[in-house]
């Protein structure tokens, strides 16, 4: 066990104290459970192109698309990096 000091406001440190009292332990106990009991972290999932969704954005007007070599369509003469992307990802998974 790591020694640590924490820094408690005067309303929180009185409430741990009156239920260390109640319940027959040390401050530190009903810290330490309090800790324990806390929520668990979310599962940080894998990135997909769907969360890039601020790619392309600050594009004037739309143009008409026009095909471009691999069957990719573009856009003006810029393709967006998230068609890029879903192409990408398409052709990665057998599609």
């Amino acid at each position: 066990m790591r020694r640590t000091q924490v820094q408690l406001d005067e309303a929180t440190y009185e409430f741990a104290q009156r239920r260390a009292l109640s319940e027959g332990k040390s401050v530190a106990a009903i810290i330490r459970e309090a800790l324990e009991q806390r929520p668990t972290p979310p599962i940080h999932r894998r990135m997909t192109v769907e969360d890039f969704t601020f790619i392309g954005s600050g594009r004037s007007k739309p143009t008409a698309p026009t095909l471009c070599p691999r069957g990719m369509t573009k856009h003006s003469q810029k393709t967006s990096r998230l068609d890029i992307l879903r192409h990408i990802r398409g052709h990665s998974l057998g599609r």
